[in-house]
This record gives structure tokens, sequence and C-alpha cells, in this order.
């Protein structure tokens, strides 16, 4: 660092001239340090920061701010979809749900109804039961996640989903109808 006041040279990281004795500032001490290879590439890794966003990444209020978007997500997910199995909508079939007899009606424009369910990560399997109306077990079938489940409307029988899970089990009771079919 060359002192402004007698012109010496002097090291670096010197607080005063070794000739003159002059106080150099701070800004001078970084204008000094900015030259040198060391500050030129810590002038470097600040700009990456602050390209990278680290700033903002590592602040505290960022990392709070995060915590309580992904609480909050989880918890928007709990209350719209529950714990357990739930029949979506879909544009292929319309829902209707009798509260009092616990049971929905899919009505769909074609004869298979591919139907959409929220079904939680904690299941063990699916299984669906094919009645007639009768109470009858016509058919009955695992699937997985992954499968695509359809029902066939009728006017004489139902089916019962049923999400298996290690403490319990979740049954849904659905009736298929064609849209044609119902009088309204």
């Amino acid at each position: 660092m060359k002192c402004i006041k007698c012109k010496t040279n002097n090291i670096t990281k010197a607080n005063y001239c070794k000739n003159c004795a002059y106080n150099f500032s701070e800004n001078e001490q970084k204008i000094a340090r900015r030259k040198t290879l060391i500050g030129k590439l810590e002038w470097i890794e600040d700009i990456y920061e602050v390209c990278s966003l680290k700033v903002i990444t590592d602040h505290i209020l960022f990392k709070v701010f995060s915590i309580v978007l992904i609480l909050s997500f989880g918890v928007y997910l709990w209350l719209s979809n529950g714990l357990s199995l739930k029949l979506l909508n879909n544009d292929n079939y319309k829902i209707q749900y009798n509260k009092s007899q616990d049971e929905y009606y899919v009505i769909g424009t074609q004869n298979k109804i591919p139907i959409d369910l929220y079904v939680p990560e904690r299941y063990e399997k699916i299984i669906i039961k094919h009645f007639d109306e009768n109470n009858n077990m016509i058919e009955s079938h695992d699937f997985l996640k992954t499968d695509i489940i359809t029902l066939e409307s009728n006017d004489n029988g139902y089916y019962i989903l049923e999400a298996v899970y290690k403490e319990k089990s979740k049954q849904l009771k659905i009736f298929a109808y064609l849209e044609k079919d119902i009088e309204v």
C-alpha cells in the first residue's frame, strides 16, 4: 500500500505508514487489498455469492420462510385431501354423495368409467369388490396405486373400494350409472 502523504510503499495490511505514521482509513486499506490477488479472488467470490443467491438463501429469514411454506403446503394437502381414501373429481364423470347412506354415485358418459382416487402413501393395497343387487359378491380384485381403476356402469350392482392400511382400512361404497340412464 502506497502512502498518499509521503509515497512510501507499505505492506497491504498496514494500519499506518512506516515512514510518516500516516493513519490509513478503512477505505484505503480496502482499496489496497482489492489490488492484490487475494482481494481479486474475494471480489470474484462476492460476485458469485450474489449471482448464486447465496446471500439470500443463507439468511435465517429465508430458511424460516421456506420451512413455514413447506409446512403450510403439507397442511393444505392434508385438509383438502385428508388422510384416507377419497374419490376425486374428474371430467369423465360426476360425483354425488348420499351422506345418510354413506355412498357415492358416479355418473359417467361411457359404460366403463375410469375413476381417480386419492390414496395416501401409507396404504398396503386397494381391493375393489363388485356386488350384485342382492349383496352377493360377483368379483374381487387387488390393485396398485399406479393401476387404472374402471367401474362398469350398471343399474343393479355396486362397488366397494377398500384401501387397506397397517392399522385399519377405509371403504367407499360406489354405484356407477350412465348419464343417459339417469332420470332428472
